[in-house]
């Protein structure tokens, strides 16, 4: 929770700075890619906040990829991290059966591994709960957040009244420091660019060692 309000304290500015009140170079083109305009993702974000009943965040979430933003709401303390608990699980443990989970767990513990001497439980790096398995939800969405407006109650109602929620809102966006989710967009982009890059040095590496041990 604590990590979630100085995510949001620190994307503020009262700055008169043009720059600061208009999103960046890379985070306009993803706009323009996902929501066709400011405009538009600005009345949609708005618009989920103000649907949302009860206490949370809503997440302006960026994948590894070029565009691809998604809004997120998130109640009470929820996560938007995709490396989060509890998604270490294959599935919503909050919406699936639970009779059918521990149904599941059962029998996944009776699989017997024909290679091993006698049979045996699978376990380890084959077991069903080791880290080789999805770290996400079956159609979990896997980005970070670039932005978020905290619309907890006390966030709002001291200022702005029982039905101004709307009105701080409209406040809030008025006030993003657009500086700052550039920094943060490009943050996540620039990170998969860094791995895929490793990524095929290595590759090349192995390849330069295969031909010169082949050559020898």
């Amino acid at each position: 929770m604590a990590i979630h309000t100085h995510f949001f304290w620190e994307a503020l500015t009262d700055s008169e700075d043009p720059h600061d009140r208009k999103p960046g170079n890379y985070t306009a083109r993803s706009i323009e890619m996902d929501f066709e305009s400011l405009d538009h993702l600005r009345t949609e974000f708005l618009e989920v906040a103000d649907a949302m009943f009860g206490n949370g965040f809503v997440w302006l979430m960026k994948p590894k990829t070029p565009g691809g933003l998604k809004i997120l709401a998130t109640y009470n303390a929820g996560s938007p991290y995709s490396v989060a608990a509890p998604r270490r699980d294959d599935r919503d443990m909050a919406t699936f059966n639970g009779r059918q989970v521990g149904t599941d767990l059962l029998s996944a513990g009776m699989n017997v591994d024909s290679l091993g001497p006698g049979g045996g439980r699978y376990a380890g790096s084959f077991g069903n709960f080791s880290s080789a398995r999805a770290n996400l939800f079956v159609g979990a969405l896997d980005a970070e957040p670039i932005l978020c407006v905290n619309v907890w109650q006390h966030q709002w109602l001291p200022d702005y009244g029982m039905f101004g929620k709307r009105e701080y809102l409209t406040a809030w966006w008025d006030s993003i420091d657009w500086k700052m989710v550039e920094s943060r967009h490009n943050h996540v982009e620039w990170e998969q660019d860094r791995r895929v890059n490793r990524s095929r040095g290595r590759q090349q590496y192995t390849g330069l060692t295969a031909a010169v041990q082949g050559g020898l």
